[in-house]
């Protein structure tokens, strides 16, 4: 079995990487593939949203908010919990010793459905650590789109850094989501979140596909084009990639805006293992291969501050006319200077204490 599993990494680790590039080697016809990111701009994005009272949820065509989902308490045993801590705009009203945390505790007992996401994957710790790293204190009032939301541990965190977040999902999916951020959601919940962070982040139903992401930022009752639109592991063999692909394609080039994904392939099955690195290659070559010359940047996480990262891609998209995002400062040094903290990530396995396999 040992070897087994080496001889899969090794297979999955090669095919990535020849994806990689393939995907890099150079500009095709109507593609501009750029090994530097989008430069910094002159001024952060402005024109933050105002909100209170706890996180907006709704469809197109209903409202509601937080306070209104299904107050149960999880059934069954917890999975793990994902602790997060940074310099979040303001404290949590948690207990003593949890300000600047957000918790998320994952549930052993929740099922997965073709539409739904009951797990946090490492993905989404590193998704967050690179738009820190590399938006700073930019992300504050930053409109960013999430797409295929599942557990809200994205969007959790980068309200609490001060970004305006609309998360988003298939509509199947919506109410796991909507019950992860109430008081006492079932399977999971958010704790930790600061009311004014709470007032920063919107739920909202939405099915992929080009007619669909017409008017986001007025589904997301943005008051301002989104600026960035970011997703966690979207790319799996269930998922409809074509229809990712048109939704993102009409809401980069529909709103002005840049993407940030964070892609890993999985590791099992053994058809996952050598199938996955070309779906992933495949749907970012989609991206850069768009007739009027996208940019794209593919980089790797943080090893050290993201776990079990290995073979994840961070995807920086951008199409022609895309408005610059802020950058944060390149050097640790000036980072220090500046007074940035980083985000820490840590997981609390818990089935080994509840003896569950």
């Amino acid at each position: 079995f040992s070897s087994q599993s080496h001889a899969t990494a090794a297979m999955r680790a090669s095919a990535l990487a020849v994806a990689l590039l393939t995907l890099s080697g150079g500009p095709r016809s109507g593609a501009g593939v750029s090994p530097a990111a989008t430069a910094a701009a002159a001024a952060p994005a402005t024109g933050r949203e105002g909100g209170s009272g706890g996180c907006e949820v709704a469809t197109a065509s209903e409202g509601g908010s937080c306070a209104s989902a299904p107050r149960e308490v999880p059934a069954g045993p917890l999975r793990g919990l994902h602790i997060v801590e940074g310099p979040f705009l303001e404290e949590s009203d948690g207990p003593p010793g949890s300000s600047r945390k957000i918790i998320l505790r994952e549930s052993l007992n929740a099922s997965t459905g073709e539409w739904s996401g009951h797990k946090v994957w490492p993905a989404a710790f590193a998704l967050v650590d690179h738009l820190h790293r590399t938006r700073g204190r930019s992300l504050q009032g930053l409109r960013v789109v999430e797409l295929g939301c599942g557990l809200p541990l994205v969007a959790a965190v980068l309200a609490a850094l001060g970004a305006e977040v609309c998360a988003t999902d298939h509509p199947d999916a919506l109410p796991h989501v909507r019950a992860s951020l109430s008081a006492n959601g079932f399977g999971a919940v958010v704790e930790g979140l600061h009311p004014h962070a709470q007032g920063r982040l919107r739920l909202r139903a939405l099915a992929w596909g080009v007619a669909e992401a017409d008017g986001i930022a007025e589904l997301c009752n943005f008051s301002a084009p989104v600026d960035v639109v970011v997703g966690a592991d979207l790319v799996y063999h269930a998922f409809p990639l074509d229809q990712l692909r048109d939704t993102v394609v009409s809401i980069l080039r529909g709103q002005g805006a840049t993407a940030v994904f964070a892609l890993q392939a999985r590791r099992f099955p053994m058809v996952a293992a050598l199938q996955e690195p070309q779906r992933v290659a495949g749907f970012l070559r989609s991206l850069a291969a768009q007739d009027d010359g996208w940019e794209l940047r593919a980089d790797t996480p943080d090893l050290h501050a993201a776990p079990n990262a290995e073979g994840l891609v961070i995807a920086s998209i951008a199409p022609p006319g895309a408005r610059p995002v802020a950058q944060a400062p390149a050097r640790h040094a000036d980072k220090a200077e500046l007074g940035w903290q980083p985000v820490r990530y840590r997981r609390e396995d818990l089935t080994t204490v509840h003896g569950a396999g």
